[in-house]
């Protein structure tokens, strides 16, 4: 199978932007404008990578796919400066809040899978927040550089800040940043040793969504994967199934059904339910009754160790 497609350089040339953001938030923004040309020329080395390849960010590996989302969110309009201006909020609230002389904190916004966490660092520690925050107002500021601190009362400011994630403000940064992830159908992610998935996508499709469902990207996984057999990501629209399943040891009927699991999951979205998000409900599973080999399926993994 050929690996996914690659930018070089992009991991590290994000971190050296926020190191870049680091210095910058200490100096007043008196060198914006280098670092807004610095960023744009990083922005169109991406955009003649992805064109070349004939892809978008989704299609990278996540570490970089994240990377080149983000140099691209901070091109658009203002999210620059509205993204160094909250670092420099942060940094300035942190170092007067815990008195620190020396060694200012490192505020790293990124469009990451978690929220926000605490890195420790020599003499100073990494505060690393989603990007979603950026538009975030004064008291949820003010609860954010409270993160670092030693407190008994964290269970009620972890809830307080979590609660933010829910608001039109924070969605609407995180929309913005996902209108970037988005991947496209990418062959030789799909090209397996034994199977194709692009053959078992269109298989299942025309058997059980008359053929409306649209091709997404389709990839195997890099790693052997025994228990989590496929997976759904709906922001680059990716159906991933395990390498493990790619092989004349698995019966086509078994192969399609993990697809087809996917593409429940795809054509139902994801519910939410008491405020939790909810896959596998009644309407998931009265649609997964519908494949014609059910059954055989669950009793072929249930008997065979892949």
């Amino acid at each position: 199978m050929t690996g996914s497609p690659t930018i070089s350089g992009l991991i590290k040339a994000a971190e050296e932007f926020h190191q870049a953001l680091h210095v910058e938030a200490g100096q007043i923004h008196q060198n914006l404008p280098l670092l807004s040309a610095k960023l744009q020329k990083t922005c169109n080395r991406i955009d003649k990578r992805l064109n070349k390849l004939d892809v978008r960010p989704g299609n990278l590996p996540t570490r970089s796919m994240y990377a080149a989302i983000w140099f691209l969110f901070l091109r658009q309009n203002h999210n620059l400066e509205q993204h160094l201006k909250l670092v420099t909020d942060l940094q300035t609230h942190l170092v007067q809040q815990l008195k620190l002389s020396h060694n200012p904190p490192l505020i790293q916004l990124y469009p990451s899978s978690y929220l926000f966490k605490v890195v420790p660092r020599p003499h100073t520690f990494t505060l690393m927040l989603h990007e979603g925050f950026l538009n975030a107002p004064i008291d949820i500021r003010e609860k954010l550089a409270k993160l670092p601190e030693r407190s008994r009362s964290k269970k009620r400011l972890f809830s307080q800040i979590k609660a933010y994630t829910k608001t039109s403000a924070y969605r609407q940064v995180t929309e913005s940043l996902n209108q970037f992830a988005k991947a496209v159908y990418y062959e030789p992610d799909a090209a397996g040793n034994h199977y194709h998935l692009k053959e078992s996508f269109q298989r299942v499709n025309w058997a059980y969504f008359q053929g409306k469902q649209t091709l997404p990207h389709l990839q195997w996984s890099k790693r052997t994967t025994h228990r989590k057999l496929g997976h759904y990501n709906p922001i680059p629209d990716t159906i991933q199934l395990s390498k493990t399943l790619d092989t004349s040891k698995v019966p086509e009927y078994a192969l399609d059904y993990v697809m087809y699991h996917e593409m429940v999951h795809r054509h139902l979205g994801i519910a939410e339910v008491n405020g939790r998000k909810s896959s596998h409900n009644t309407a998931f599973h009265k649609m997964e009754k519908e494949y014609a080999h059910l059954e055989k399926a669950k009793q072929f993994f249930n008997d065979r160790r892949l």
